[in-house]
């Protein structure tokens, strides 16, 4: 695809945001690791591009406009799909965590 060098020129200058805050977290390690488990597991369930989505929100925090030249999207369609893939996401990690309660 045509996006990659755009990814890889914004993504050089950015720090990733953490998936979790685990500074001062009450959890032990394999609680922290169990729940990132979960979380990654959830990911692999939404199709390549959504993930792709999430990763370039949520944790480059790029913005929307840029986001949507990656994908080849209209900024609002992203924005509204956006909002749906996190439902998505949302249900995935519910059906995760009934299986283990």
């Amino acid at each position: 695809r045509t996006f990659l060098p755009i990814l890889i020129a914004k993504t050089r200058a950015l720090t990733p945001v953490p998936i979790m805050d685990v500074a001062g977290s009450a959890h032990t390690a394999a609680q922290r690791e169990g729940r990132l488990r979960l979380v990654q597991q959830a990911l692999y369930r939404l199709a390549f591009d959504d993930r792709l989505v999430l990763l370039l929100r949520d944790q480059l925090n790029l913005p929307y406009d840029d986001i949507a030249a990656i994908v080849e999207r209209p900024t609002q369609q992203l924005r509204t799909e956006t909002v749906q893939i996190r439902g998505q996401l949302r249900e995935h990690l519910k059906s995760l965590l009934s299986r283990i309660r």
